[in-house]
């Protein structure tokens, strides 16, 4: 069972690293999705003042809108459907995005999205880099966890999960908060595998690596390299 889980995970050190996480955290965006009259949310980050990048499966073509809010922002508290009606929650800034079609690498599962049309610019984005993930190095994920229910953890689970449960993973990965988490890679290569907590919502996020992002995230314990 999962009751118990949040008081014995392994402390990952975030202090030590506050200053990179911080600044990682300013290019992350929390961004939804509308495609036949149904919305979802999910995780972009920037690698330029005008163009994001998410997971292929969160916006798998250019049918689906996508509109992101600000970078860095710590809590959505509002329905992402929300996003798409004229009258938003007052106070909370939001951005189109395109999806750049050109060459779309559907095998990667990765997403462009392209904001020059909206005035936003961003003023701190990620540095990408190549580089090939071996076992045992530790990564962070940065993304923002969904609105998720107990059915889809026992769906995605398969376990039984009550209350007490359910509370113990919404303190460990608080719905539409920036989550950091951290954990080792254990199978490298290409297409490695690595062990730390996610959860839908979190598709798109930046797998992060002495502050760069060296993948995205795919929210079925994979990441994918840039």
């Amino acid at each position: 069972m999962l009751s118990g889980w949040v008081d014995r995970r392994i402390d990952p050190c975030f202090v030590q690293r506050q200053e990179i996480l911080s600044k990682a955290a300013r290019c992350v965006c929390y961004i939804g999705t509308k495609g036949d009259d149904t919305c979802a949310s999910g995780t972009a980050f920037f690698v330029s003042p005008t163009i994001l990048i998410t997971a292929g499966h969160v916006v798998p073509d250019q049918s689906v809108s996508v509109v992101a809010q600000l970078p860095g922002v710590q809590r959505t508290e509002f329905d992402v459907r929300e996003f798409f009606e004229n009258n938003s929650p007052e106070g909370v800034e939001t951005f189109p995005c395109r999806v750049v079609p050109d060459k779309q690498n559907y095998f990667a599962d990765i997403t462009i999205l392209d904001c020059s049309e909206s005035n936003f610019r961003a003023t701190e984005w990620f540095e990408l880099e190549q580089v090939v993930l071996s076992h045992d190095l530790k990564v962070d994920v940065i993304g923002y966890p969904g609105e998720y229910t107990s059915s889809y953890l026992r769906d995605t689970q398969g376990v039984r999960i009550g209350r007490s449960e359910l509370a113990d993973v919404m303190e460990l990965l608080p719905k539409c908060e920036l989550t950091v988490t951290h954990g080792p890679v254990i199978r490298g290569g290409k297409m490695p595998t690595y062990r730390l907590s996610t959860i839908g919502g979190m598709s798109g996020a930046p797998v992060i690596l002495n502050g760069k992002a060296v993948g995205i995230s795919k929210v079925n314990l994979r990441c994918l390299n840039l």
